[in-house]
Order: structure tokens, then C-alpha cells, then sequence
């Protein structure tokens, strides 16, 4: 079985995750933001490696929560960086209760934390 809607579902999600920080780096660029541009950048690059090295396919007997957690202390950071970077909690705008929202991020981790790639479909 090939399981590439599970593959898919892997990238796109996690890419789907990390594009702010992409689209962030171009209008900081555009502003002239070089330094922030370029941490955006990077970021977006991290993020896009983590995604392919840590891919459960490819690390069939490991915990998903030990996939993701690399991936999803990146975007806290990114979150944090971003927050900062747009003028902190204090701008208008942005509010201190919003970070909350972030532990919606701890979801995944709960719920397919212990599931492993190879879980469900043994060779």
C-alpha cells in the first residue's frame, strides 16, 4: 500500500503551516526589512527541510511526536519572532490572549503523538 494521500496530507499540511512565514519575509523584503527577510527566509527553509527529513515514511518506528516536535517548536519561535517583528503584544492589534490560541498546536501532538508510520500497515 502506498499510502500517498497519508504523504500528501504530511507535506501539504506542514507546508500549509509554514507559507505566513514565506509570504512575512516577501513584504518585509519589500519594505525593506532586509535582516527580517532573510530570518523569514531561512526560516521558511528550515521549516521545508524538517518537513522532507522528517517524514514518518522515512522514520517508519519512530513516535509522530518526535516528528513533530521540531516542526512545531519552529513555528512557535516563527509565531514569537513574528510578534515581535509586527511591534509586540502592545501594537494595536495584537493581543496578549491570542497566544493562547497556540495551544491548539499541542492537539496533534496528543493525539497521534504515540502512533508510528508503520503502526497500521506492518510489512
Amino acid at each position: 500500500m502506498s499510502r500517498t494521500g497519508e504523504k500528501w496530507g504530511w507535506i501539504g499540511g506542514w507546508l500549509g503551516s509554514f507559507i505566513w512565514i514565506l509570504i512575512s519575509s516577501i513584504v518585509w523584503l519589500w519594505q525593506g526589512k532586509y535582516l527580517f527577510a532573510a530570518l523569514g527566509g531561512g526560516s521558511f527553509l528550515m521549516a521545508l527541510a524538517l518537513i522532507f527529513l522528517l517524514a514518518p515514511w522515512k522514520h517508519p518506528t519512530m513516535a509522530y511526536w518526535k516528528l513533530m516536535l521540531p516542526l512545531l517548536t519552529l513555528f512557535v519561535v516563527s509565531a514569537v519572532v513574528f510578534v515581535l517583528v509586527s511591534g509586540g503584544l502592545q501594537e494595536p492589534g495584537n493581543f496578549s490572549w491570542s497566544i493562547l490560541f497556540l495551544a491548539f498546536l499541542l492537539l496533534p501532538l496528543l493525539n497521534t503523538g504515540k502512533r508510528r508510520w508503520d503502526d497500521e500497515y506492518p510489512k
